[in-house]
């Protein structure tokens, strides 16, 4: 699988980042245009890029570095995903959001870079869930405020310094309509 951008793309993160016209003008322009780009956790892209401008390969060179970066951080991602699949190798669970899209919509997972882990569980067996992370060695994020309910969406764990969101719903029960039931029964294997 290849990832096609639309011809648009480029141009128009450019105009929302820097609110000039595609390409960049200057160096100074193009190394902001890198420079949001890397904030918005984009460059993985950038750097997949065949067809850019010169003065946006020359900025982009200038900071090879982090693609290395992006591509370790994947890495440590895949692996505590990995981890994850293995503690719940017998239960039920679903990869949400970026732990998701990083398989099934990007050639390559480096391209689609991740803040945490977010896993979706059966809402009756959310609190077994949590016991089963913390019981092996993911420590749990103390909880404040809302996040006490035990109805809360969420509960935030930490597997190194890697963040894991176990989920027992999406958001917040009053704010969605959503059929788990049909989510569970139309899953797929990764």
């Amino acid at each position: 699988m290849r990832l096609l951008l639309p011809p648009s793309f480029w141009p128009s993160v450019h105009r929302l980042t820097t609110n000039e016209p595609w390409p960049p003008a200057s160096a100074a322009s193009a190394d902001l245009f890198i420079e949001k780009c890397i904030w918005h956790s984009l460059l993985p892209l950038l750097f997949a890029e065949s067809e850019l401008p010169p003065i946006v390969e020359r900025a982009r060179y200038a900071v090879a570095g982090w693609d290395r970066i992006f591509a370790a951080r994947a890495r440590l991602f895949h692996d505590a995903i990995a981890t994850i699949c293995g503690i719940f190798a017998n239960q039920p669970l679903v990869l949400i959001k970026g732990a998701d899209y990083a398989h099934r919509l990007y050639p390559e997972r480096y391209l689609r870079p991740m803040q945490d882990i977010d896993v979706l569980v059966p809402a009756a067996e959310f609190e077994s869930a949590c016991r089963l992370v913390q019981n092996a060695g993911l420590v749990p994020q103390r909880r404040i405020g809302v996040t006490r309910d035990p109805g809360y969406h969420e509960r935030v764990f930490f597997l190194g310094k890697i963040i894991v969101e176990v989920h027992q719903s999406f958001v917040q029960p009053p704010r969605h309509r959503i059929d788990y039931d049909a989510i569970w029964q139309r899953r797929v294997p990764l």
